[in-house]
């Protein structure tokens, strides 16, 4: 990790801490932290361009606050960078106060998908001179440079007489093999880990999905353009943290990661021709697998698919634009687990017009399933999505409260479905987690897988956290 407190800085790069931003997950006991990757990737593009610039997890920090006042102090930038999900944006605005009360002159950014999908609100805060919304990279690098304000597609900022000004919308970056890796380097890279690969790093082969679930906010910083890094490349960036960080564990970070069969195919083809021997986990649709795909990615090391699956009934998949039948969920898991990788399914507590009758055969229906492991969420309406559409027209689901630290799908809703109080539906995620993971055949299964693959004291820690959030309050 480099040592820039001493160094005055174009820009300080800022990912927030979790602390209770994941309510009833606790993700700092768990462990399991990634790199921002975001931040990591701007530092790289902006480097190559010679300003100076630090990543800062606040994640890592072990006296998060304090710290992160003794480094601004200590490197004075110019800039103060902040990259906000929803969740996250009370402590975006909080890293802001703090920044210009030790230099009022600081320059406060904020970026992310929440300020993306909300800007002209973002700006309106005292302490925030610039929105970036989309992509960051190029917006940043002309903002570093001087570029006239008024001419930085994807800005938005306040002029002299205090007037919000939104730019247009910056194009998205064709080819993403032009982009430099991204800078890690003042990152604690042996911190980050996953709870079924040990020490671990997250990577991105694509940018965007061109799928169109109602709750996914991806759209709104992405599109739905596709755009795919070239296999070659990815592979290049996989064999530098294998060289220079001992890292053989990778998170894909892709929205979609099998949207592309060829490229899925091509890139389990360059891991074996290369002889990287790696384990690898990944994100994707049950509709864009099938065997052929799935046993190559087993052969080039892949452990864990994420699946989403999201909901236990086909009225309920329909109306969230999931695209795919129970019956070809219950059978493309069952062909993953046939070729030797573990699944794990996302499910959905709630959605507009959801009846507590839906929220069980939700429940119901991860049992019958054959997953190794399950994560349920409560309902979030992100701004932006269909979902906060439907919570803005009342249809089917309403606002309580626009505390965003609220908008978590593991905390106290923040809305609400008739019939339904946030309260209710905690009720029903704590009985999700009871129901799935308290079941002797379960237990009896991942004791014995753990055993066998050396992973039981991950397991127990997991364990030990679905245990809390399953028997409080219950």
């Amino acid at each position: 990790m480099n040592n820039m407190d001493n160094k005055k800085l174009d820009i300080l790069l800022i990912a927030p801490p979790y602390e209770d931003t994941y309510g009833l997950l606790k993700i700092n006991t768990m462990g399991w932290f990634n790199p921002p990757l975001g931040l990591a990737y701007i530092q790289g593009y902006i480097k190559k361009y010679g300003f100076k610039s630090r990543v800062v997890d606040m994640v890592c920090l072990p006296n998060s606050w304090e710290d992160l006042r003794r480094i601004i102090a200590d490197t004075k930038p110019k800039y103060v960078g902040v990259s906000c999900t929803t969740p996250m944006m009370r402590k975006g605005e909080k890293i802001s106060e703090i920044s210009k009360g030790i230099d009022k002159d600081i320059k406060i950014v904020l970026g992310g998908s929440h300020p993306t999908s909300v800007v002209e609100e973002t700006i309106k805060c005292p302490w925030v001179d610039y929105v970036v919304f989309g992509e960051g990279e190029q917006t940043i690098l002309e903002l570093l440079q001087g570029k006239e304000r008024k001419e930085i597609t994807g800005l938005a900022f306040k002029d002299s007489s205090g007037n919000i000004v939104i730019n247009a919308k910056r194009a998205l970056i064709k080819d993403l093999d032009n982009l430099p890796f991204p800078d890690v380097s003042d990152l604690p890279m042996d911190k980050y880990s996953s709870p079924w690969l040990g020490k671990a790093t997250n990577i991105q082969m694509s940018r965007g999905c061109p799928y169109n679930c109602s709750f996914c906010a991806s759209v709104l910083v992405w599109d739905r353009k596709y755009r795919v890094r070239s296999v070659k490349n990815v592979i290049t960036e996989i064999k530098s943290y294998v060289e220079n960080y001992g890292i053989t564990n990778f998170l894909f970070n892709d929205d979609t990661f099998t949207a592309s069969k060829k490229i899925a195919l091509d890139f389990c083809r360059e891991i074996h021709e290369a002889k990287l021997k790696i384990h690898w986990d990944c994100l994707t649709r049950l509709d864009c697998v099938d065997k052929e795909l799935l046993t190559a990615m087993k052969g080039a090391g892949c452990k864990v698919i994420r699946y989403g699956i999201e909901y236990g009934s086909q009225k309920q998949l329909d109306r969230m634009n999931k695209e795919i039948h129970k019956e070809e969920i219950y059978s493309k898991l069952k062909l993953t687990q046939k070729v030797g990788i573990e699944t794990y399914g996302f499910f959905i507590l709630g959605q507009p017009h959801s009846t507590e009758q839906d929220l069980k055969d939700t429940i119901e229906f991860s049992r019958s399933l054959p997953l190794n492991y399950a994560q349920f969420t409560m309902v979030v309406a992100l701004p932006g999505t269909k979902v906060w559409q439907s919570c803005l027209e009342n249809d089917g689901i309403s606002l309580v409260t626009r505390d965003w630290s609220r908008f978590c799908f593991h905390n106290l809703p923040a809305v609400e479905l008739p019939g339904i109080k946030p309260e209710r539906l905690v009720h029903f995620y704590r009985m999700a987690y009871r129901r799935f993971y308290f079941r002797f055949s379960y237990l009896a299964k991942r004791f014995l897988s753990s055993c066998f693959s050396g992973q039981i004291m991950r397991d127990m820690k997991a364990f030990a956290t679905f245990s809390i959030i399953s028997l409080k309050g219950k």
